[in-house]
């Protein structure tokens, strides 16, 4: 969903938004702290409630 938004956002011309969004998701998702459905895919990541 938040990519989506991303999506949204390159296509109204917002690119610097657009790679704020993508630079979070991609830092979060690095960092191992993420959500129960990711974090069956991620080995030895925390899940967050």
């Amino acid at each position: 969903m938040i990519l989506s938004g991303r999506e949204m956002l390159d296509y109204l011309g917002w690119s610097d938004a657009a790679d704020l969004v993508r630079d979070a998701v991609e830092e979060t998702i690095t960092s191992g702290k993420v959500t129960y459905d990711l974090h069956r895919q991620i080995e030895g990541g925390e899940k967050l409630a």
